[in-house]
């Protein structure tokens, strides 16, 4: 696809045990190479350790981004 670029960023993994709430939402900011260069666009997703897809967004025109956690506690990544 033309325009289309990837950008590699680290794993995020959220841990929580069934009996602590996690956040109401995860908030970030996509960049390329430095802060100086955010990305637009760009899919974030949230999985769960059972790699299902639990939330997901694009970023902004300043490369933030929120995503909604479910409730429940458990392992999740970005």
């Amino acid at each position: 696809m033309r325009g289309l670029r990837q950008v590699a960023l680290p794993a995020v993994l959220l841990l929580a045990s069934a009996a602590t709430a996690l956040p109401q939402e995860i908030r970030g900011t996509v960049y390329a190479g430095d802060r100086s260069h955010p990305v637009p666009g760009a899919l974030v997703a949230l999985y769960d350790a059972g790699d299902l897809m639990v939330d997901s967004t694009y970023t902004r025109d300043d490369g933030g981004f929120r995503l909604r956690p479910p409730w429940g506690g458990g392992r999740l990544y970005v």
